[in-house]
């Protein structure tokens, strides 16, 4: 008896600005946001009331779920610029490897395993310069929901091994980078102007 459930996912989302980014003759506005809402679920088992009798059983539930988002955005204007930019992948990855209620399970050996590899990634980027005032606001934040179970909810009666494992690896990163200038700006080392220049180039 042979049960195997497996996949593998890759979900990515970006907004990137336009080649000349967003320019205002006297307020300039830019926004950008890139959501990515992911749910992958895996599951393999014998389902409860189910009945069954084998020599070797062997049930595994193997799943590969990444998420990515990636938010940029540059601003300027005669006055005021403002550009928030918001990069939040909401990733729920579930897996499950079981053995429902019922009548004793009969057989040789078992082997019984759920395997997970969950990734949630974001990445936004925000840059705003005007003489007078620049607001750039940058929000990476993950949310990432990953379970992984292997699970017997019956008696299982075998002449040999029985082995349940669950396995996941869970990585959920946010990051979030933000710049404005306005008046009086007159620090060394990079500008903002750089920075939003850095942006427009990034989707030429």
């Amino acid at each position: 008896l042979r049960v195997d459930a497996a996949s593998a996912v890759t979900t990515t989302v970006k907004a990137l600005p336009a080649a000349d980014g967003v320019t205002g003759e006297s307020v300039g506005v830019g926004a950008s946001a890139a959501i990515a809402v992911v749910t992958d679920t895996v599951s393999a088992g014998i389902a409860n009331g189910a009945t069954a009798q084998a020599g070797a059983a062997t049930i595994s539930a193997t799943s590969t779920s990444t998420a990515v988002t990636e938010a940029r955005i540059g601003a300027s204007g005669g006055s005021v610029s403002i550009a928030p930019a918001v990069a939040p992948p909401f990733h729920t990855a579930t897996t499950t490897a079981s053995v429902g209620t019922g009548a004793v399970l009969e057989v040789a050996s078992l082997d019984l395993t759920a395997t997970q590899t969950a990734t949630a990634t974001a990445d936004a980027t925000a840059g705003a310069e005007s003489p007078n005032a620049g607001i750039g606001v940058a929000l990476g934040l993950a949310i990432g929901t990953h379970t992984v179970t292997a699970s017997v909810a019956r008696t299982i009666r075998a002449t040999g091994a029985v082995a349940i494992a669950a396995t996941g690896s869970s990585h959920v990163t946010g990051k979030g980078t933000a710049s404005s200038g306005g008046a009086g700006d007159s620090s060394g080392g990079s500008t903002v102007d750089s920075q939003i220049a850095g942006e427009k180039d990034h989707a030429a």
